[in-house]
């Protein structure tokens, strides 16, 4: 079963290469579904509350910047939702990580910062990684950092 369905997407694919314009309709589809997810997530209404959530807003930020840098579709990247343009992702990673420092000027250690920031970090190669991979929730929590990191 599983082979028969690999198979049809497979021909799907074959298909939709073949049909002129379809790899332009297919960006701004994949745009499309990227800021839907983001505009649901934004309508949660959370926000980072610790100085661990703020450096992985930032780091969520970043990973999304070489995304959108490296995208091959350049339809994809211009159906994007604005805030999720590179200038964007750049300025609100800048907020985050000054959002991080100042909450931290309240008394945090510098080892302390420099193990959330570490940590921060590593967890959002891991969500990149399955966004990259196409995991099953990958793209769903990469849309749902983002919007949660106005």
């Amino acid at each position: 079963m599983i082979r028969a369905a690999t198979a049809i997407l497979a021909a799907i694919a074959v298909l939709g290469a073949a049909v002129p314009g379809s790899a332009s309709e297919q960006g701004a589809r994949d745009a499309a579904t990227h800021n839907a997810l983001y505009e649901d997530a934004k309508k949660l209404g959370l926000s980072p509350q610790s100085v661990s959530e703020m450096y992985e807003c930032a780091a969520m930020w970043d990973r999304w910047i070489y995304i959108v840098e490296s995208a091959a579709d350049a339809d994809f990247v211009q159906a994007l939702h604005p805030e999720l343009s590179v200038g964007n992702a750049k300025a609100r990673r800048i907020k985050w990580t000054r959002e991080a420092r100042r909450f931290a000027d309240e008394g945090y250690d510098e080892d302390y910062l420099a193990e959330n920031k570490a940590e921060a970090e590593s967890a959002a190669d891991r969500r990149y990684a399955n966004y990259a991979n196409g995991d099953e929730h990958g793209l769903e929590v990469m849309m749902e950092y983002l919007g949660t990191c106005q």
